[in-house]
Protein backbone atom coordinates (compact mmCIF):
# COMPACT_ATOMS: atom_id res chain seq x y z
CA UNK A 1 0.00 0.00 0.00
CA UNK A 2 1.32 3.47 -0.83
CA UNK A 3 1.88 6.17 1.76
CA UNK A 4 -0.73 8.35 0.07
CA UNK A 5 -3.42 5.66 0.16
CA UNK A 6 -2.73 4.76 3.79
CA UNK A 7 -2.56 8.41 4.89
CA UNK A 8 -5.84 9.14 3.12
CA UNK A 9 -7.63 6.42 5.07
CA UNK A 10 -5.91 7.39 8.31
CA UNK A 11 -6.89 11.05 7.93
CA UNK A 12 -10.50 10.13 7.15
CA UNK A 13 -10.75 8.24 10.45
CA UNK A 14 -8.97 10.92 12.49
CA UNK A 15 -10.82 12.52 15.37
CA UNK A 16 -9.42 15.98 16.04
CA UNK A 17 -10.44 19.56 16.62
CA UNK A 18 -10.53 22.13 13.84
CA UNK A 19 -6.93 23.30 14.40
CA UNK A 20 -5.65 19.71 14.55
CA UNK A 21 -7.47 18.82 11.36
CA UNK A 22 -6.02 21.88 9.61
CA UNK A 23 -2.45 21.09 10.73
CA UNK A 24 -2.84 17.45 9.70
CA UNK A 25 -4.34 18.30 6.31
CA UNK A 26 -1.64 20.89 5.56
CA UNK A 27 1.17 18.55 6.60
CA UNK A 28 -0.15 15.69 4.48
CA UNK A 29 -1.25 17.69 1.44
CA UNK A 30 1.64 20.13 1.22
CA UNK A 31 4.61 18.17 2.61
CA UNK A 32 4.24 14.46 3.26
CA UNK A 33 2.19 13.17 0.33
CA UNK A 34 4.26 15.08 -2.26
CA UNK A 35 7.45 13.68 -0.67
CA UNK A 36 6.40 10.08 0.11
CA UNK A 37 2.97 9.58 -1.47
CA UNK A 38 3.80 7.14 -4.28
CA UNK A 39 6.16 5.06 -2.15
CA UNK A 40 5.15 1.79 -0.60
CA UNK A 41 4.77 2.12 3.18
CA UNK A 42 7.12 -0.83 3.67
CA UNK A 43 9.78 0.81 1.46
CA UNK A 44 10.07 4.03 3.48
CA UNK A 45 13.26 4.01 5.55
CA UNK A 46 14.61 6.22 8.33
CA UNK A 47 16.93 8.08 5.94
CA UNK A 48 13.95 8.84 3.66
CA UNK A 49 12.41 10.58 6.65
CA UNK A 50 15.56 12.29 7.95
CA UNK A 51 16.68 13.91 4.68
CA UNK A 52 13.60 16.16 4.18
CA UNK A 53 13.88 17.35 7.79
CA UNK A 54 17.57 18.24 7.42
CA UNK A 55 17.04 21.62 5.71
CA UNK A 56 13.32 22.42 5.94
CA UNK A 57 13.92 25.83 7.44
CA UNK A 58 14.27 27.22 3.92
CA UNK A 59 10.47 27.05 3.79
CA UNK A 60 9.23 26.31 7.32
CA UNK A 61 9.99 27.51 10.81
CA UNK A 62 11.05 25.00 13.49
CA UNK A 63 7.54 24.84 14.99
CA UNK A 64 5.98 24.04 11.62
CA UNK A 65 8.66 21.41 10.98
CA UNK A 66 7.69 19.78 14.27
CA UNK A 67 4.01 19.83 13.27
CA UNK A 68 4.82 18.02 10.00
CA UNK A 69 7.01 15.53 11.86
CA UNK A 70 4.31 14.90 14.47
CA UNK A 71 1.77 14.13 11.75
CA UNK A 72 4.20 11.75 10.07
CA UNK A 73 4.92 9.99 13.37
CA UNK A 74 1.19 9.55 14.01
CA UNK A 75 0.62 8.11 10.52
CA UNK A 76 3.52 5.68 10.87
CA UNK A 77 2.53 4.68 14.41
CA UNK A 78 -0.97 3.91 13.18
CA UNK A 79 0.51 1.89 10.31
CA UNK A 80 2.49 -0.20 12.83
CA UNK A 81 -0.65 -0.67 14.95
CA UNK A 82 -2.57 -1.74 11.82
CA UNK A 83 0.27 -4.11 10.89
CA UNK A 84 0.74 -2.30 7.58
CA UNK A 85 4.45 -1.98 8.45
CA UNK A 86 6.61 -3.86 10.95
CA UNK A 87 8.22 -0.81 12.56
CA UNK A 88 8.17 2.93 12.20
CA UNK A 89 10.98 4.63 10.24
CA UNK A 90 10.43 7.77 12.36
CA UNK A 91 12.71 6.69 15.20
CA UNK A 92 15.70 8.85 16.09
CA UNK A 93 14.91 11.60 13.58
CA UNK A 94 16.83 14.78 14.31
CA UNK A 95 14.79 17.95 13.95
CA UNK A 96 16.02 21.54 13.73
CA UNK A 97 16.59 23.17 17.08
CA UNK A 98 13.86 25.38 18.46
CA UNK A 99 15.33 28.83 19.10
CA UNK A 100 15.45 29.93 22.71
CA UNK A 101 13.77 33.25 22.20
CA UNK A 102 12.90 35.14 25.32
CA UNK A 103 9.36 36.45 25.22
CA UNK A 104 9.25 39.98 26.53
CA UNK A 105 5.69 41.15 27.16
CA UNK A 106 4.91 44.81 26.54
CA UNK A 107 4.95 47.15 29.50
CA UNK A 108 1.75 48.69 30.86
CA UNK A 109 2.79 51.98 29.28
CA UNK A 110 3.28 50.32 25.86
CA UNK A 111 -0.14 48.65 26.04
CA UNK A 112 -1.77 51.92 27.07
CA UNK A 113 -0.10 53.67 24.11
CA UNK A 114 -1.47 51.01 21.74
CA UNK A 115 -4.94 51.23 23.27
CA UNK A 116 -5.00 55.03 22.77
CA UNK A 117 -4.63 54.64 18.98
CA UNK A 118 -7.08 51.74 18.59
CA UNK A 119 -10.56 52.22 17.18
CA UNK A 120 -13.10 52.53 20.01
CA UNK A 121 -14.74 49.20 19.23
CA UNK A 122 -11.43 47.37 19.82
CA UNK A 123 -10.38 49.57 22.73
CA UNK A 124 -13.43 48.35 24.65
CA UNK A 125 -11.94 44.85 24.82
CA UNK A 126 -8.87 45.93 26.82
CA UNK A 127 -8.86 46.01 30.58
CA UNK A 128 -6.62 48.42 32.47
CA UNK A 129 -4.33 46.82 35.07
CA UNK A 130 -6.52 48.44 37.72
CA UNK A 131 -9.35 46.22 36.51
CA UNK A 132 -11.29 49.04 34.87
CA UNK A 133 -12.33 48.67 31.25
CA UNK A 134 -11.11 51.32 28.86
CA UNK A 135 -14.05 53.59 28.07
CA UNK A 136 -15.80 53.15 24.77
CA UNK A 137 -18.52 55.17 23.07
CA UNK A 138 -20.53 51.93 22.99
CA UNK A 139 -20.04 51.23 26.70
CA UNK A 140 -23.16 49.86 28.33
CA UNK A 141 -24.66 48.56 25.08
CA UNK A 142 -25.24 44.87 24.47
CA UNK A 143 -23.18 44.91 21.29
CA UNK A 144 -20.35 46.97 19.88
CA UNK A 145 -20.52 48.38 16.37
CA UNK A 146 -17.12 48.18 14.64
CA UNK A 147 -18.21 49.40 11.20
CA UNK A 148 -16.32 52.43 10.03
Amino acid sequence: MTFEKYAEGWEASLIAGEAGERITDNALRLRLVPAQGARSMAAIRRNDIQVPFKHPSDQLGPGSVRNVHDVLVRVMTAAVDDKAIASSPCRRITLPAMPDEEVIPPTVEQVEAMVRVMPPCIRAAFVHPSGDRHPSPDQGRASVNCSA
